[in-house]
């Protein structure tokens, strides 16, 4: 499902802010050249073998051969937790994601051609400060923020909720910036394309239309 932004005023002129969206679902990529880093393996491929609760640092510059490095450097994690771990296998990756390792605020920053990216996010939904995402340009001015809320939940058991969450644009995207409270954030897509206008069909719903909901997985 995708929905066009809300442009934050002064940011955008109202023509280009109906040129991007918010992407819930991440079918989204699914007819793009997509890049996938699912967390399970390092930058060099091979597996990233951690036990039932387990961290281990990542360094920053891990996946620069895919064009993604994050700052400060973030942490791969196995959740020992059975329904987080549900929750993120339900994100198509079996074991790891990853979290902010010494900050609740990180960057994703894209050394390639970047016009839509997304997460499959795991939240403990008892916590204040909800994931945000905000795509930057090349020249550091906000082009989209989006919050872990409403119709990007799909989810949950208790306080652990789950979906999937990105941002598409018509300008390239050279960095989001991420904070959170409790999120691990795992199987993050990314693509230098957006679908044509024509084949979001019925998925793109107008601001006024759309009306947040919660999904039940």
């Amino acid at each position: 499902m995708f929905r066009p932004a809300t442009c934050a005023a002064g940011v955008l002129a109202l023509g280009a802010c109906a040129s991007a969206g918010v992407i819930l679902d991440a079918s989204f990529f699914d007819t793009l050249p997509t890049t996938l880093i699912t967390f399970e393996t390092d930058g060099a491929g091979a597996d990233v073998n951690l036990i039932d609760g387990q961290t281990m640092a990542m360094p920053g510059a891990e996946y620069a051969g895919l064009g993604v490095t994050f700052d400060p450097a973030v942490e791969w994690v196995n959740d020992g937790n059975a329904i987080v771990s549900g929750a993120i296998t339900l994100g198509g990756s079996p074991d790891n994601a990853i979290h902010g390792a010494d900050s609740d605020l990180f960057s994703v920053e894209f050394s390639v051609p970047v016009r839509s990216f997304g997460f499959w996010i795991v939240n403990n939904a008892g916590e204040v400060n909800r994931p945000v995402l905000t795509a930057y340009d090349a020249l550091d001015n906000p082009l989209e923020t989006v919050t872990f809320e409403g119709a990007a939940v799909d989810g949950d058991v208790g306080t652990i909720e789950w979906g999937f969450l990105g941002i598409w644009r018509p300008e390239l995207i050279a960095r989001v910036e991420i904070s959170k409270d409790f999120a691990l954030f795992d199987n993050l897509r990314f693509s230098s394309e957006t679908p044509a206008p024509g084949a979001l069909g019925l998925g793109a719903l107008s601001v006024a239309a759309f009306v947040p909901r919660r999904r039940r997985g």
